[in-house]
């Protein structure tokens, strides 16, 4: 007689807020990443939140294109930054 193998099932879930941007994702292990938006100067401000810590912040002008990137690695306390040129005319 033969074993029936078990099977776990393993999800992520997600939570919107209330202009339907992905805030909070949980994963299949319990750990979590968040997620926040601002405007400051103008500009969209976007934070990402890893289940290590780790930060990154992306930062997009009024048409929605990347201007400037930011992460922090909380695990090495290493830095990377990345700066964006954009055009005036299309």
């Amino acid at each position: 007689m033969s074993a029936t193998p078990s099977v776990t099932r393993l999800f992520t879930s997600y939570e919107y807020d209330e202009k339907d941007r992905q805030i909070k994702t949980v994963l299949p292990d319990g750990s979590f990443q968040f997620a926040e938006f601002e405007i400051s100067n103008g500009e969209a401000v976007s934070y990402s939140t890893g289940p290590l810590g780790n930060v990154s912040v992306q930062k997009t002008d009024s048409h929605g294109n990347i201007i400037g990137q930011n992460s922090s690695f909380a695990t090495d306390g290493v830095n990377g930054k990345n700066h964006f040129c954009t055009s005036s005319t299309r």
